[in-house]
């Protein structure tokens, strides 16, 4: 900065700490400018000192990292991770792993101290919370990547133009973000606009192109434009073999890719090869167990499947499962994902009460993924075509657990009636996660003759399972008589028995006896049972 006569504070300076301080500071944008990587063990000698010239602003009301930005400073990214060197070792260890929580955790610390270094707005720090939401990314929470990529975006249009390369970037990630969440269309269009620009001041084979070019392949080939898709995905291929060579593990990367391609394509032998190519470089590479090589056998798998080996397909990804999980948290995006395909596997082969349980424990475990995500609403959508499909109960076939039938019967009904007590167990636990308001009038439900579902049951299993939900152990219907005075069963009298003598004994305040009573009964089936009269 110059004073109205075009003296800078350098030159106006007295004490030999200010002007040895300042001289520091103009030297070290000199040396960027110049690009003179002394600048870097300069500032490495005194901490406190660098974070002085880190947050300072030169004329042009640039930082030194902007600046470095600005005039292609070759060791920029240096620059940038002074002082975090064992963090970022860190997470380089733990981000290959696949350990996505852990990664995010420790970005978290070297973005506290980043910002305690340069400052909150630093394309430094910008650059961390950049990483942050591609991990987000990676864990399949596409709303908060994009959140923080937005932030980020906003940020960054402060500092560079709308044709920089950093600006350009992380416009591409958010289209790739809009395309998975259905906005296909809208996502094509902004990665070809970035692509143009991009092309107009970068190298053909720079990281930012190539990553634009795989994001627009990927979205075409959501389009069902698999033909132009490959034809990407070849060329980048081919690009990264003449610059690595053939046998770079980046290699694997677009091979697989090109074997999801034609997958989705129909071209399932060509798939298969690739496929099976890049799992042995990786046992090889990194391993049999190592993540990255388990879940290219589930791409294996799936193509099984496609070819119709469901067993062979299923037993591959029960295998998988139980390694991943004794490596990753339960919400681990390769998790979540497998264990969508095995539901999806029991609904495709008509195994509707197996399958619907499923969803429902998977519809809450992707429930924090948002509404919109695909994976939530794959589950919502497979529950509501299975309880569309529960029409009729027999079999093994299930009901629309709301419906009501010939006789006033509802869907606990005909489960109790029939014995089918999986089924009814499934459709409580749909009614509670889904019309818990409900639950109890259903489950206490009458039909024409005033039987609830209890009246009917003729399994000990259906009973315990109508119990634990609420039912009214001893509700009358229009002759008078409670499902104790109806059953058949010597264990479903035996356990209404229990229950009455139970709910006896509190009323009578006979303490000593319920204990015992307790224990000769299930008390998950006794203790959540409702009287009618007695106790309301």
């Amino acid at each position: 900065m110059h004073s109205q006569n075009g003296e800078t504070p350098l030159h106006i300076a007295v004490e030999k700490e200010i002007i040895s301080l300042l001289r520091f500071v103009s030297d070290s944008f000199k040396k960027v400018q110049l690009h003179n990587h002394s600048v870097l063990s300069d500032l490495r000698k005194d901490i406190d000192l660098a974070k002085i010239v880190l947050r300072a602003k030169n004329r042009g009301d640039r930082t030194l990292i902007e600046f470095a930005i600005l005039s292609d400073f070759p060791e920029t990214k240096q620059l940038k991770e002074l002082f975090q060197d064992i963090r970022l070792e860190i997470i380089a260890r733990i981000f290959v792993a696949e350990k996505f929580e852990e990664s995010f955790s420790v970005y978290e610390k070297v973005l506290h101290e980043r910002i305690e270094i340069f400052g909150s707005d630093n394309p430094s720090v910008l650059d961390i919370q950049t990483c942050m939401a591609q991990i987000l990314f990676k864990e399949l929470k596409y709303d908060e990547s994009l959140c923080m990529l937005q932030v980020v975006y906003q940020k960054r249009q402060i500092y560079f133009s709308d044709t920089h390369k950093e600006i350009l970037f992380i416009k591409s990630i958010i289209a790739s973000i809009l395309s998975l969440q259905g906005n296909n269309q809208e996502g094509l269009s902004i990665l070809r606009q970035v692509l143009s620009k991009q092309e107009a001041i970068l190298e053909p084979n720079d990281e930012y192109i190539l990553f634009t070019q795989t994001e627009i392949a990927v979205a075409l080939a959501k389009a069902k434009k698999y033909s132009e898709s490959l034809k990407i995905l070849f060329k980048i291929l081919e690009k990264y073999k003449k610059e690595y060579g053939p046998d770079h593990s980046i290699l694997l990367e677009f091979e697989l890719g090109i074997g999801n391609v034609l997958k989705l394509q129909g071209n399932f032998s060509d798939a298969i090869k690739y496929f099976k190519e890049v799992y042995e470089k990786r046992k090889k590479e990194l391993g049999p167990e190592n993540p990255h090589t388990l879940q290219v056998k589930v791409d294996i798998a799936n193509i099984l499947y496609e070819q119709h080996n469901s067993f062979e397909f299923y037993d591959v990804i029960e295998r998988v499962l139980r390694k991943q999980k004794r490596s990753f948290n339960p919400n681990h995006p390769y998790i979540l994902q497998n264990e969508v395909k095995l539901a999806d596997i029991l609904y495709m082969e008509g195994r509707h009460v197996s399958a619907l349980k499923y969803f429902l424990t998977l519809e809450k475990k992707t429930a924090f993924l948002g509404s919109k995500h695909f994976l939530f609403k794959n589950c919502r959508q497979r529950i509501d075509c299975i309880s569309a499909f529960f029409k009729d109960l027999g079999g093994e076939r299930g009901v629309d657990v709301l419906q009501v039938f010939e006789g006033g019967n509802a869907s606990f009904h005909v489960a109790a009636a029939q014995g089918q007590s999986a089924t009814a167990d499934i459709i409580m636990r749909h009614c509670q996660d889904r019309h818990r308001r409900t639950l109890q009038n259903v489950v206490n439900a009458t039909n024409d003759e005033g039987s609830t579902p209890l009246h009917v049951a003729v399994d000990v299993k259906t009973v315990k399972c109508l119990l634990k939900r609420g039912v009214l152990y001893d509700a009358k219907i229009k002759a008078n008589r409670t499902p104790l005075d109806l059953c058949k069963a010597e264990e479903i009298r035996s356990l209404l028995e229990t229950v009455e003598d139970l709910f006896n004994s509190v009323q009578n305040g006979k303490c000593d006896d319920v204990v015992g009573k307790i224990e000769a009964l299930d008390a998950a089936a006794s203790c959540t049972s409702d009287e009618s009269e007695k106790f309301r």
